[in-house]
């Protein structure tokens, strides 16, 4: 078992990750509001979301290190940090599920859009979007229920957690699948214009879909496989998330709808 020291650095670590990319966030939420102000209320309802979900989760971490760093620098307090942490954590993965299922859902629409309105891979792709929400609201739930953070590391958690990461990563894989096969059809009797946006949207699919799935992997991998007691996953967890808030804005544009 970790000490108390070694258990919480991966949280460290994750915030150190997740302030620049918070940064990035506000960048391109910027730059979107100011160069799309007239699209849909919906797309600009749903950016902002993205970034307040994200914004929360920074402002939880940071609170959670502070009371570390801070409140509890005395080895006598561990005990009483060990008890606030899952308190704290579990907004964050709140937050990560609630994102990932708008942004999924959001791709599903897009997907209905290029195939012209296909049933079965947007039934497909919100299917395993629901199913990723809904377990993960589950073992979030289990921690909270549980009150340790020790938790994470239950039966019910490995079963239930594995299933929501799984269908999370065959969601993205859907999705990149899907998006690159219609856009490659639809670019065949397009203008020389619309096949360069075409083209961008493909390959930020992949890259996208690509980049997502490496991280929930490792997440994956470093809960299952890592000692108990070192929380590495927390800073895949952390990053997921942030890549989250960034793939929506490059779609909401009306005139890619």
């Amino acid at each position: 078992m970790a000490s108390p020291v070694e258990s919480f650095t991966p949280f460290l670590i994750a915030l150190t990750l997740a302030v620049p990319l918070w940064s990035l966030s506000v960048a391109q939420t910027s730059g979107y509001f100011r160069h799309y102000w007239n699209d849909k209320i919906i797309l600009k309802l749903i950016v902002s979301t993205c970034f307040f979900l994200m914004t929360v989760q920074l402002a939880t971490f940071v609170y959670m290190m502070y009371f570390y760093l801070v409140t509890c620098r005395a080895p006598e307090n561990y005990a009483f940090l060990s008890s606030v942490i899952p308190g704290l954590l579990p907004v964050s993965k709140y937050m990560t599920y609630t994102v990932t299922t708008v942004v999924q859902l959001f791709y599903a629409m897009r997907v209905w859009i290029v195939s012209n309105k296909n049933r079965y891979i947007t039934g497909t792709i919100a299917a395993m979007s629901m199913t990723q929400f809904v377990a993960g609201f589950a073992v979030t739930s289990y921690l909270v229920k549980k009150g340790d953070l020790s938790a994470v590391y239950s039966h019910f958690e490995r079963v239930v957690g594995s299933l929501e990461l799984v269908s999370n990563m065959l969601c993205d894989i859907v999705i990149s699948g899907a998006l690159v096969w219609f856009l490659q059809r639809n670019k065949q009797t397009s203008l020389v214009r619309t096949r360069y946006v075409i083209n961008k949207l493909m390959l930020y699919s992949i890259n996208t879909g690509l980049l997502a799935n490496v991280v929930v992997f490792l997440n994956l991998v470093t809960w299952l496989t890592v000692p108990q007691g070192n929380f590495i996953f927390a800073i895949f967890l952390v990053i997921f998330m942030s890549i989250r808030c960034f793939s929506p804005a490059f779609y909401f544009q009306d005139g890619l709808q």
